[in-house]
Protein backbone atom coordinates (compact mmCIF):
# COMPACT_ATOMS: atom_id res chain seq x y z
CA UNK A 1 0.00 0.00 0.00
CA UNK A 2 3.26 2.48 1.04
CA UNK A 3 4.38 1.94 -2.42
CA UNK A 4 0.84 2.29 -4.16
CA UNK A 5 0.28 5.58 -2.39
CA UNK A 6 1.45 7.99 -4.85
CA UNK A 7 -0.90 5.77 -7.31
CA UNK A 8 -3.91 6.36 -5.34
CA UNK A 9 -3.47 9.84 -4.57
CA UNK A 10 -2.53 10.62 -8.26
CA UNK A 11 -3.53 8.17 -10.44
CA UNK A 12 -2.64 7.58 -13.97
CA UNK A 13 -5.24 5.33 -14.95
CA UNK A 14 -4.40 3.12 -18.17
CA UNK A 15 -0.84 3.52 -18.21
CA UNK A 16 0.83 3.68 -21.81
CA UNK A 17 2.83 0.95 -23.79
CA UNK A 18 4.47 0.67 -26.76
CA UNK A 19 1.88 -2.09 -27.96
CA UNK A 20 -1.64 -1.17 -28.97
CA UNK A 21 -3.31 -5.00 -28.96
CA UNK A 22 -6.95 -5.29 -29.77
CA UNK A 23 -8.31 -5.93 -26.05
CA UNK A 24 -5.83 -3.15 -24.69
CA UNK A 25 -7.27 -0.59 -26.62
CA UNK A 26 -10.86 -1.05 -25.61
CA UNK A 27 -10.06 -1.18 -22.23
CA UNK A 28 -8.52 2.11 -22.64
CA UNK A 29 -11.63 3.64 -24.25
CA UNK A 30 -13.07 2.42 -21.45
CA UNK A 31 -11.75 3.21 -18.37
CA UNK A 32 -9.71 6.61 -20.08
CA UNK A 33 -12.08 9.05 -17.90
CA UNK A 34 -11.66 6.85 -14.59
CA UNK A 35 -8.47 7.03 -13.68
CA UNK A 36 -8.86 5.67 -10.43
CA UNK A 37 -10.95 2.84 -11.17
CA UNK A 38 -8.47 2.20 -13.02
CA UNK A 39 -5.93 2.00 -10.72
CA UNK A 40 -7.89 0.21 -8.01
CA UNK A 41 -8.57 -2.61 -10.53
CA UNK A 42 -4.71 -2.66 -11.05
CA UNK A 43 -3.90 -3.40 -7.37
CA UNK A 44 -6.81 -5.94 -7.05
CA UNK A 45 -4.80 -7.95 -10.32
CA UNK A 46 -1.39 -7.27 -8.28
CA UNK A 47 -2.84 -8.87 -5.42
CA UNK A 48 -5.17 -11.35 -6.90
CA UNK A 49 -2.19 -12.39 -8.93
CA UNK A 50 -0.11 -12.79 -6.33
CA UNK A 51 -2.21 -15.21 -4.48
CA UNK A 52 -2.95 -17.37 -7.45
CA UNK A 53 0.70 -17.86 -7.78
CA UNK A 54 0.92 -19.29 -3.93
CA UNK A 55 -2.14 -21.48 -4.47
CA UNK A 56 -0.23 -22.82 -7.20
CA UNK A 57 3.05 -22.92 -5.63
CA UNK A 58 1.53 -24.93 -2.32
CA UNK A 59 -1.06 -26.95 -4.30
CA UNK A 60 2.09 -28.59 -6.97
CA UNK A 61 4.48 -29.09 -3.11
CA UNK A 62 6.69 -26.33 -4.45
CA UNK A 63 6.86 -25.05 -0.73
CA UNK A 64 6.46 -26.76 2.24
CA UNK A 65 4.15 -25.00 4.12
CA UNK A 66 0.99 -22.95 3.31
CA UNK A 67 3.25 -19.39 3.74
CA UNK A 68 2.27 -16.04 2.08
CA UNK A 69 5.58 -15.51 1.16
CA UNK A 70 6.09 -15.98 -2.21
CA UNK A 71 2.65 -13.72 -2.68
CA UNK A 72 4.23 -11.02 -0.76
CA UNK A 73 7.67 -11.47 -3.26
CA UNK A 74 5.24 -11.23 -6.19
CA UNK A 75 3.88 -7.82 -5.02
CA UNK A 76 6.99 -6.17 -4.13
CA UNK A 77 8.44 -6.89 -7.16
CA UNK A 78 5.24 -5.50 -8.77
CA UNK A 79 5.34 -2.55 -6.95
CA UNK A 80 9.04 -1.37 -8.21
CA UNK A 81 8.18 -0.19 -11.60
CA UNK A 82 5.64 2.61 -12.74
CA UNK A 83 4.99 0.74 -15.35
CA UNK A 84 2.66 -1.72 -13.18
CA UNK A 85 1.91 1.27 -10.93
CA UNK A 86 -1.59 1.20 -12.93
CA UNK A 87 -3.58 -0.40 -15.38
CA UNK A 88 -0.86 -1.47 -18.16
CA UNK A 89 -1.63 -4.95 -20.22
CA UNK A 90 1.49 -6.17 -18.82
CA UNK A 91 -0.61 -5.98 -14.85
CA UNK A 92 -3.46 -7.54 -17.05
CA UNK A 93 -1.11 -10.28 -18.76
CA UNK A 94 0.43 -11.19 -15.78
CA UNK A 95 -2.72 -12.81 -14.66
CA UNK A 96 -2.48 -15.36 -18.00
CA UNK A 97 0.92 -16.23 -17.14
CA UNK A 98 -0.01 -17.43 -13.86
CA UNK A 99 -2.85 -19.16 -15.37
CA UNK A 100 -0.77 -20.31 -17.97
CA UNK A 101 1.75 -21.90 -15.84
CA UNK A 102 -1.25 -23.69 -13.96
CA UNK A 103 -2.37 -25.01 -17.16
CA UNK A 104 1.37 -26.19 -18.63
CA UNK A 105 2.51 -28.09 -15.47
CA UNK A 106 3.04 -31.81 -16.33
CA UNK A 107 1.07 -33.99 -14.31
CA UNK A 108 3.04 -37.38 -12.77
CA UNK A 109 1.52 -39.24 -15.38
CA UNK A 110 3.54 -37.48 -18.07
CA UNK A 111 0.24 -37.53 -19.87
CA UNK A 112 -0.32 -34.25 -21.53
CA UNK A 113 -4.03 -34.02 -22.85
CA UNK A 114 -6.25 -32.47 -25.32
CA UNK A 115 -7.55 -30.14 -23.28
CA UNK A 116 -4.35 -29.22 -21.46
CA UNK A 117 -2.89 -27.79 -24.71
CA UNK A 118 -6.11 -26.45 -25.87
CA UNK A 119 -6.32 -24.25 -23.10
CA UNK A 120 -2.84 -23.18 -22.84
CA UNK A 121 -2.65 -22.06 -26.06
CA UNK A 122 -6.29 -20.20 -25.80
CA UNK A 123 -4.54 -18.74 -22.62
CA UNK A 124 -1.38 -17.32 -24.83
CA UNK A 125 -4.06 -16.33 -27.42
CA UNK A 126 -6.17 -14.09 -25.40
CA UNK A 127 -2.87 -12.82 -23.56
CA UNK A 128 -1.45 -11.06 -26.99
CA UNK A 129 -4.48 -9.74 -27.50
CA UNK A 130 -3.96 -7.59 -24.43
CA UNK A 131 -0.13 -7.30 -24.87
CA UNK A 132 0.99 -8.37 -28.07
CA UNK A 133 4.64 -9.56 -26.91
CA UNK A 134 2.88 -12.22 -24.87
CA UNK A 135 3.19 -14.56 -27.53
CA UNK A 136 6.29 -15.19 -26.42
CA UNK A 137 4.97 -17.60 -23.97
CA UNK A 138 4.38 -20.03 -27.20
CA UNK A 139 8.07 -20.91 -26.37
CA UNK A 140 7.19 -23.14 -23.14
CA UNK A 141 4.57 -24.72 -24.69
CA UNK A 142 6.05 -25.91 -27.70
CA UNK A 143 8.94 -26.96 -25.85
CA UNK A 144 6.35 -28.83 -23.54
CA UNK A 145 4.81 -30.26 -26.41
CA UNK A 146 7.69 -31.20 -28.36
CA UNK A 147 9.07 -33.24 -25.12
CA UNK A 148 5.35 -35.27 -24.64
CA UNK A 149 3.81 -35.22 -27.24
CA UNK A 150 6.29 -34.68 -30.50
CA UNK A 151 4.53 -37.69 -32.98
CA UNK A 152 0.93 -37.01 -31.71
CA UNK A 153 -0.54 -34.36 -34.65
CA UNK A 154 -3.55 -34.05 -33.05
CA UNK A 155 -1.89 -32.41 -30.33
CA UNK A 156 -0.86 -30.02 -32.59
CA UNK A 157 -3.84 -29.21 -34.25
CA UNK A 158 -4.89 -28.70 -30.55
CA UNK A 159 -2.63 -26.14 -30.05
CA UNK A 160 -2.87 -24.11 -33.36
CA UNK A 161 -6.97 -24.18 -32.95
CA UNK A 162 -5.94 -22.92 -29.39
CA UNK A 163 -4.12 -20.24 -30.74
CA UNK A 164 -6.36 -19.47 -33.97
CA UNK A 165 -9.97 -19.43 -31.74
CA UNK A 166 -9.85 -15.97 -30.28
CA UNK A 167 -7.70 -14.01 -33.31
CA UNK A 168 -10.98 -15.50 -35.85
CA UNK A 169 -13.15 -13.72 -33.11
CA UNK A 170 -11.56 -10.42 -33.54
CA UNK A 171 -11.13 -10.61 -37.08
CA UNK A 172 -15.32 -11.60 -37.29
CA UNK A 173 -15.29 -7.99 -35.25
CA UNK A 174 -13.33 -5.66 -37.64
CA UNK A 175 -14.51 -7.56 -40.52
CA UNK A 176 -18.35 -6.34 -39.76
CA UNK A 177 -16.80 -3.00 -38.40
CA UNK A 178 -14.72 -2.39 -41.54
CA UNK A 179 -11.63 -1.87 -40.53
CA UNK A 180 -9.72 -5.29 -40.99
CA UNK A 181 -7.67 -4.43 -43.63
CA UNK A 182 -6.29 -1.09 -41.40
CA UNK A 183 -6.48 -3.58 -37.82
CA UNK A 184 -4.52 -6.02 -39.84
CA UNK A 185 -1.82 -3.74 -40.40
CA UNK A 186 -1.24 -2.15 -37.18
CA UNK A 187 -0.70 -5.77 -35.51
CA UNK A 188 1.76 -7.20 -38.45
CA UNK A 189 4.00 -4.07 -37.67
CA UNK A 190 3.51 -4.81 -33.83
CA UNK A 191 4.47 -8.46 -34.60
CA UNK A 192 7.33 -7.38 -36.62
CA UNK A 193 8.84 -5.21 -33.28
CA UNK A 194 8.44 -7.81 -30.94
CA UNK A 195 12.31 -8.93 -29.66
CA UNK A 196 13.14 -12.10 -27.33
CA UNK A 197 15.20 -10.08 -25.05
CA UNK A 198 15.56 -6.20 -24.57
CA UNK A 199 18.74 -5.33 -22.71
CA UNK A 200 17.50 -4.29 -19.42
CA UNK A 201 18.80 -0.92 -17.95
CA UNK A 202 17.95 -1.19 -14.25
CA UNK A 203 18.13 -3.74 -11.66
CA UNK A 204 14.09 -3.85 -11.40
CA UNK A 205 14.21 -4.66 -15.38
CA UNK A 206 17.34 -7.76 -14.37
CA UNK A 207 14.95 -8.76 -11.68
CA UNK A 208 11.81 -9.10 -14.16
CA UNK A 209 13.88 -10.93 -17.15
CA UNK A 210 15.65 -13.21 -15.00
CA UNK A 211 12.25 -13.88 -13.46
CA UNK A 212 10.76 -14.41 -17.08
CA UNK A 213 14.12 -16.99 -17.78
CA UNK A 214 13.08 -18.80 -15.06
CA UNK A 215 9.23 -19.10 -15.80
CA UNK A 216 10.12 -20.57 -19.24
CA UNK A 217 12.77 -23.23 -17.76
Amino acid sequence: LLMWASSFMNPVGMVSIDFNSPLSMVLYLWLKKEPLTATILAYLLMLGGGYMLNTILYNRRLIGQNTILPMFAYCILMSCSTETLGLSPIVIVNIFVIILMQQMMVPDTLHVSFDQIFNSAMVISIASLFYLPALTMLISLLLIVIIHSLYHWRHWVMLLLGLAAPYIIVFVVYFMSDSLTANSFLIRNELEDIKLFIAPSSFVQYLQQGGLILMIL
